[in-house]
């Protein structure tokens, strides 16, 4: 069942996402770890790529607030293109938290939690936590 989403825990997600996005500086796993793909959660400030900003934002919301896990996912998808094309850039994660008001995304490229349906990303897959598996998106 989706998260009943309040004042308190919305302004959570806003907290969370900004804190997040200011703590961590965007580094590539090739460059930090010598491996083209590492997921790690990143303690206090330091680097790290999309999937480990979502991994952040995951722990940091089931930790400190009154968030389920069951209720935030990872999502994989193709972001926009250089001509705004939705889709047509590279492969991005971010976390995904669902609600009675809908899907919202905490992303390192937006200051702002947005719905998910209003970003221009071609959905791929998302993790489905509570059968500890992925499904597949067609969007």
């Amino acid at each position: 069942m989706a998260q009943t989403l309040t004042t308190e825990l919305w302004e959570e997600l806003e907290r969370i996402n900004k804190e997040v996005n200011r703590d961590i500086k965007y580094e590539y796993d090739e460059k930090q770890y010598g491996t083209a793909d590492f997921w790690t959660v990143v303690e206090g400030k330091g680097k790290g790529d999309c999937d480990d900003y979502s991994l952040t934002k995951i722990v940091r919301l089931v930790d400190e607030t009154e968030w389920d896990r069951e209720n935030l996912s990872i999502a994989v998808c193709y972001v926009e293109g250089a001509n705004g094309q939705v889709g047509k850039g590279g492969g991005h994660a971010v976390c995904v938290a669902r609600t009675d008001r809908g899907d919202f995304v905490l992303d390192n490229r937006h200051k702002k939690v947005m719905a998910y349906d209003k970003l221009p990303y071609r959905w791929v897959m998302m993790e489905d936590y509570a059968n500890k598996s992925w499904t597949r998106i067609e969007s």
